[in-house]
């Protein structure tokens, strides 16, 4: 989803897309660009939280990622609980969620006729998402994989997270991703606190193009 990760960089560094649709802010403090396509029959919802792996505190590093992974597959609203397997099968035309410095994304491509359906599972897991601990059994494997694969696992990407690491480190001995022992270590009450704290309407963008 090459052209989501860029649809999001021009919205966090530039703040507006070609043919400028103006972002409008609603009243509980959400801010919404909607950007229309003629003739388009799917949607793409995008969700952006200004929260990333820079706000994960000393003895915390991975905090931000593994939240990431909750945030998508915790019981929200009148959705169950689900797995990565789930997600792909949600999400067939595409999807893109990942946690950055300062910057937490979660995106999907659904057909137009779901779009409703959509926007009222993103409303739910800004109010309603219940972390559970079968939910950190699952996600904490996941992300023990992911950073094994971006420190070593997969040589390319190994290559990139460790030079971004030097060149742009986090503060308090933080990483990129997180450290696989402080993340075996985070409660579900610091993560459950945490989302209550960052997961709220004014610290979010709601992108809908389609």
């Amino acid at each position: 989803m090459s052209w989501l990760r860029g649809f999001l960089v021009f919205l966090l560094f530039v703040g507006r897309l070609p043919g400028d649709p103006e972002p409008y802010r609603l009243d509980n403090g959400l801010t919404v660009v909607l950007e229309n396509v003629p003739g388009a029959q799917d949607v793409a919802v995008l969700v952006l939280y200004r929260f990333g792996g820079a706000h994960d505190p000393p003895g915390a590093s991975g905090r931000a990622h593994l939240l990431e992974h909750l945030y998508c597959t915790a019981a929200a609203g009148e959705t169950p609980a689900r797995d990565f397997a789930a997600i792909q099968t949600r999400y067939p035309k595409g999807y893109n969620q990942q946690t950055g410095f300062d910057y937490t994304v979660l995106a999907g491509v659904v057909p137009a006729a779901q779009l409703e359906a959509e926007l009222r599972d993103a409303a739910a897991r800004m109010r309603d998402l219940r972390i559970a601990q079968s939910d950190l059994d699952r996600e904490v494997p996941r992300v023990l994989t992911e950073l094994e694969n971006m420190y070593g696992g997969l040589p390319h990407l190994a290559g990139t997270n460790l030079v971004r690491q030097a060149l742009h480190p986090i503060a308090r001995d933080g990483r990129h991703g997180g450290h696989p022992e402080q993340v075996k270590a985070l409660a579900l009450a610091d993560l459950t606190r945490t989302w209550s704290n960052y997961s709220r309407c004014n610290n979010a963008l709601l992108v809908v193009v389609g």
